[in-house]
């Protein structure tokens, strides 16, 4: 790094800023059209919606809970969309 000069250094950081902002550009229409088709919240979960999940599991509320699947999918999995009847 100590070689390299203030001008490349700027242009390095320029390409990788454009690349980075066109590349949200494509990715967010897509984002969103994906969020929308999740029933319940209209949007994809997070990491904290999983790590909910698991600490139910763990904890003494699920106490009679044995071998099961736990889906954290917003409703996905019974592709019901709210308004809509199957």
């Amino acid at each position: 790094m100590t070689e390299i000069t203030e001008e490349a250094f700027d242009l390095i950081s320029a390409v990788n800023i454009r690349g980075a902002i066109m590349a949200c550009k494509h990715t967010l229409p897509i984002m969103r059209e994906r969020d929308i088709r999740v029933p319940l919240r209209g949007r994809q979960g997070t990491a904290w919606d999983v790590a909910n999940a698991a600490l139910f599991l763990a904890s003494d509320d699920a106490n009679f809970i044995t071998g099961v699947s736990l889906p954290v999918d917003g409703g996905m999995l019974v592709d019901i969309a709210p308004g809509r009847r199957n």
